[in-house]
């Protein structure tokens, strides 16, 4: 099942590529993840397309995360969150896909692909994501989307004035690390690199 995505061009929906640990149920993912699995090719075609927009940017897995924590630092409500405002905050050109779905994708490098999104989730309301996903078939090393890594990401949502919970799946397998403060939660899925070090795949904001 293919969506259209932020750069204009068909991208099928991600599956998990991840079968150890930290691997989420099929179910879970198709629910909540937007697809970002591109093609080389397709890739190539949505930065063309972001270039003759006039929004000729590319980042680092850094400055993303970064962007993210910024974002979460000045906005108070996803509801109120607007493309110009998501802009200023991440410093990036924001592409408007629908009224209530808009955000920046590119490839990365090293096998990787970036999204930050603001869309909507039916009954739960609006959701920013930013998510790493690898481009194609392969498992990528994680250590280009590892700095800053999960405890230096998480440890600046705490110094923010969250609250940290870890959530627990079957198995009693972790699977992410919750942090809520009054009017915000964020959830923020680890995914583990060579070495045994904890890296962030996935930051989910309501």
């Amino acid at each position: 099942m293919a969506a259209k995505g932020l750069k204009g061009v068909e991208m099928p929906r991600q599956r998990s590529r991840y079968p150890d640990r930290y691997r989420r149920p099929a179910r879970w993912i198709v629910a909540t993840l937007f697809a970002i699995s591109f093609t080389s090719t397709r890739l190539a075609q949505a930065e063309a397309t972001q270039s003759r927009e006039g929004g000729n940017v590319h980042i680092t897995a850094e400055r993303a995360m970064r962007g993210m924590l910024e974002l979460i630092r000045k906005t108070s409500s996803v509801v109120e969150l607007t493309p110009e405002a998501m802009g200023h905050r991440l410093g990036l050109p924001i592409r408007r896909v629908s009224a209530d779905h808009f955000g920046y994708a590119q490839s990365l490098g090293g096998g990787w692909a970036v999204s930050i999104e603001r869309q909507s989730t039916g009954d739960a309301g609006p959701r920013v994501d930013l998510i790493f996903s690898p481009i194609g078939e392969g498992h990528p090393a994680a250590t280009p989307i590892c700095t800053p890594d999960f405890s230096q990401f998480t440890q600046e949502l705490e110094r923010m004035g969250f609250k940290r919970q870890s959530s627990y799946g079957e198995h009693g397998r972790w699977t992410y690390d919750a942090f809520d403060r009054s009017g915000a939660h964020v959830a923020v899925y680890p995914l583990v690199a060579g070495g045994g070090a904890i890296c962030v795949q996935m930051v989910l904001v309501r």
